[in-house]
């Protein structure tokens, strides 16, 4: 899947869910990405509310409360939700308590290279008084995927007769960049903020993959 399908499926996801009554609320991590799935609802003729303002947990439910109602479509920066002080334990493992009965679409269009930033966001909305459904929508083009991923894999996915247009598996990408990214988090040890993720890379580089001398410097092949 590429990135102008994720964003087609992208689309499709928010309609489909806000059609069932569900509020959506749709995350990334760089302003790029921001942008791209702004402009993205837009062509698609759907309606949005985007959060700029940050908030904790019980202030982030007070404000689903004092919303319009269900179906709505919320765009914003996972760094517009903080996290409240104290110990969290992963979403695999804590489990959800909803005491309502509305729900909540978390759809997070990218992975943050330093792994703990999808920790957190993932603790914030299981901590969230709603009934939620977490999940993550990326492309195989992603230069996260496919700095920790590698082409080769890129390229299987190819070969299998996976289409453009076809959605894949989350199970089938999950499961490895989430091992990649638990090895890489303390590969990164003074992180340089950036407005994209292939800015990120350009200044901190892949975490867990080894950056490539310059061409000039690169041993040569022997003859």
């Amino acid at each position: 899947m590429t990135k102008a399908t994720k964003l087609a499926t992208l689309c499709q996801w928010t309609q489909q869910q806000s059609a069932r009554g569900e509020t959506v609320i749709i995350l990334s991590h760089f302003p790029s990405s921001f942008l791209e799935n702004q402009d993205a609802l837009q062509d698609a003729g759907i309606d949005f509310e985007i959060i700029a303002e940050r908030m904790d947990e019980p202030s982030f439910a007070q404000w689903l409360e004092s919303s319009s109602g269900r179906g709505e479509v919320l765009l914003t920066m996972a760094q517009m939700l903080a996290l409240s002080p104290g110990d969290f334990t992963p979403a695999s493992s804590q489990p959800n308590l909803p005491s309502s009965d509305k729900l909540l679409s978390v759809i997070v269009t990218e992975r943050y290279p330093i792994v703990i930033n999808d920790q957190h966001l993932e603790a914030f909305f299981r901590r969230v008084d709603r009934v939620v459904s977490m999940g993550y929508l990326i492309s195989f083009d992603d230069p996260l995927v496919k700095g920790l991923l590698g082409e080769r894999f890129v390229n299987l996915m190819e070969q299998l007769g996976f289409s453009d247009n076809e959605l894949i598996s989350s199970a089938m990408t999950y499961r490895g960049l989430a091992r990649k990214l638990q090895k890489s988090t303390a590969s990164v040890t003074q992180e340089q903020t950036a407005e994209s993720p292939e800015e990120w890379i350009e200044l901190n580089g892949i975490p867990g993959v080894a950056k490539r001398p310059p061409a000039a410097k690169r041993p040569k092949k022997p003859s």
